[in-house]
This record gives structure tokens, C-alpha cells and sequence, in this order.
């Protein structure tokens, strides 16, 4: 894993939170980069850390933002269990496929616990389900690419064959410098 700073990227995820959000209390799992910078852009939160276990979340939220690292404490943490005690919440996440359930986040939005869900990466289990709801949005994990950016084929050719060794019988790839995809 390589450290990375703040950089355009991390206001292009936050901005694209941020433009999924409805009025009302917004509840962030999450105190990253890019949780500090949606910080900066709305009001009227409440901050979860990552590492702090909440069982259920209150009714008081209109915004449930994910943008929590998948770890052994947030895989499927986003469940029945944790939603079940919401009604017609707005859920937003940039988080990986595996920190949501998708069985539960099924049933959280037919019974009409979650009134929509903006989802940056979505498992493929169950994913026509979700996505025939018509409540459930998946980006393909295009929050990255919001406000401004380009799909640049030339330069991701580039940061391709800046990983490759010149040794092309080697299946190892070596990381040369750091670039975001």
C-alpha cells in the first residue's frame, strides 16, 4: 500500500458525495481524506470513525455516507442491523462492494428503509435486483472522475506501461511511479 496526500481526486470523490446528498443530517462512516474534504463542503453532520462499532443507526439522519476502507471491522458493515431503524434515508457510499451487503441492502430498500442508494462500487450479487428498484445507482466507480476529469486512454496506457517491467516474460508487475487510475 502507498500513502497518498489530498489531491484532485480526493475533492472529485467528495464533490460527488456531496451532489448525491438531500437536505437534512447527514451521518459519515469514515475520517479519511475524503471525508474531511465532504466536511469542508456541507453541514450538519456527524462523524463515525471507521474503527468505532455502531449497532443500528437513529431515524434522525436523512444521509448515510460511506467512505470507509474495506477491513476485517467493515466488511458487510453495511447491513440490516445498521439500517433497520432508518426510514427513506438517502445512502451514498464510495466504499468497497464487499463493506455493503447486498441481500440486506435489498430488503432495506423495498421495506423503504433506504428511499435511495448512490453505490460507487456494487457487487455483482444481486446487482440486476438492486438496480431494477429503480432506488439503487451504481457509478462503476466513477466518483473518482466527477467534475472535470477525462477518461485519458493515452495516459492510462501510460500508467500501464509504467507498472511493467521491461522484462515482458516476468508476470510481476513493479509499480515505477505513482499514478492514480
Amino acid at each position: 500500500v502507498i500513502p497518498t496526500k489530498p489531491s484532485a481526486e480526493t475533492e472529485s470523490c467528495a464533490r460527488w458525495m456531496k451532489d448525491k446528498l438531500v437536505d437534512g443530517k447527514t451521518l459519515i462512516f469514515g475520517n479519511g481524506d475524503i471525508s474531511k474534504k465532504l466536511q469542508e463542503l456541507i453541514s450538519n453532520y456527524d462523524i463515525v470513525d471507521s474503527k468505532t462499532k455502531i449497532d443500528n443507526i437513529s431515524n434522525e439522519y436523512k444521509n448515510i455516507v460511506s467512505c470507509v476502507p474495506l477491513n476485517n471491522s467493515t466488511e458487510q458493515m453495511f447491513n440490516y442491523e445498521l439500517f433497520k431503524n432508518t426510514n427513506d434515508v438517502n445512502f451514498v457510499s464510495i466504499s468497497r462492494s464487499k463493506c455493503h451487503n447486498n441481500k440486506d441492502l435489498l430488503k432495506l430498500v423495498n421495506d423503504g428503509n433506504i428511499q435511495e442508494a448512490h453505490i460507487d462500487t456494487l457487487d455483482i450479487e444481486l446487482r440486476d435486483e438492486l438496480l431494477s428498484t429503480n432506488k439503487v445507482f451504481y457509478y462503476k466507480h466513477m466518483s473518482w472522475d466527477f467534475l472535470g476529469h477525462t477518461n485519458d486512454h493515452k495516459k492510462l496506457k501510460e500508467i500501464i506501461d509504467s507498472c511493467l517491467e521491461d522484462n515482458v516474460n516476468n508476470p510481476i508487475l513493479k509499480r515505477k511511479k505513482n499514478a492514480w487510475f
